[in-house]
């Protein structure tokens, strides 16, 4: 087998993204992301027939060649979030929206979410999602992103999250998110 066209056997590790090629024209990519990961968690892939390829990269998550309106919507909303922008993202929910974290205290409203962030910004010198990828399904966005942050104080980290975002009428009615800090090295 070859990684990024180099020789190499089963036991190796591979950096996330990396091209795998394997006897027959099968060709794969390394999962995961960010880090490494054995040969064993690829997904292998039939060659492609001849003529059947794209002249150019096809870039993942929020620079993706295509969105749906909802998945605008969803990442339209993070970039409110970011830019401290409370009003137009509430603009963006439903009057009954409400939000659920994995943080153990059960569903709350939206006001109630963006008041809790609003009132813990203070100490955030700056924050940026970096959209990592989006599945759509009628009115429901499930989407994984990183928060990178960074605080007065000087910490860095990331919030590496999966994001439900479920739509009424266009507008937001319900955010669940599972979301863990990793402070940086």
């Amino acid at each position: 087998m070859k990684v990024n066209g180099e020789t190499a056997d089963g036991t190796v590790e591979v950096p996330s993204g990396s091209t795998l090629e394997f006897p027959g024209g099968q060709v794969g990519f390394a999962g995961g992301t960010g880090g490494a990961y054995g040969v064993p968690s690829c997904l292998h892939l039939p060659p492609a027939p001849p003529g059947n390829h794209l002249p150019m990269r096809i870039e993942a998550g929020e620079r993706a060649l295509v969105h749906t309106a909802l998945q605008d919507k969803a990442i339209t909303y993070l970039r409110y979030l970011e830019n401290r922008d409370w009003a137009s993202a509430r603009t963006m929910c439903s009057d009954t929206a409400t939000v659920w974290h994995n943080d153990g205290k059960g569903d709350e409203t939206i006001d109630q979410n963006i008041s809790g962030m609003r009132g813990q910004i203070d100490a955030i010198e700056s924050m940026r999602y970096e959209i990592v990828r989006q599945f759509t399904k009628a009115d429901e966005v499930l989407q994984q992103h990183v928060v990178h942050v960074a605080t007065k104080d000087g910490t860095r980290g990331q919030v590496h999250a999966a994001v439900y975002f479920r739509f009424e009428d266009g507008l937001i009615s319900r955010i669940e998110e599972y979301a863990n800090f990793v402070p940086s090295a």
